[in-house]
């Protein structure tokens, strides 16, 4: 049976230089990471969420609808989430 491909979203702020590398880092790798990505702009969720919890933290990403990373990643450790995710593999 094949694997369910990943479903990979990342939030994040058109200004923020690590939104910027995170989506940089994810067009190099797609087509080996055979993952659906999307890659939403959070601008409208920062007001909320600072009103809410008082904290907002971009990029935000998702693997198949966990919160996995904030903030930057590496490759290795992308690749260390997919495999340990039961669901996929890259």
């Amino acid at each position: 049976m094949a694997q369910k491909r990943a479903r990979i979203i990342v939030y994040i702020l058109p200004q923020c230089s690590s939104c910027r590398r995170v989506v940089e880092l994810l067009d190099t790798l797609h087509d080996s990471l055979q993952a659906d990505i999307r890659v939403l702009d959070a601008t409208a969720l920062t007001h909320e969420a600072s009103n809410t919890t008082g904290v907002c933290i971009f990029p935000a990403t998702f693997i198949n609808d966990m919160l996995t990373f904030y903030g930057l990643f590496t490759p290795e450790e992308l690749l260390l989430a997919l495999k340990s995710d039961t669901r996929c593999r890259p």
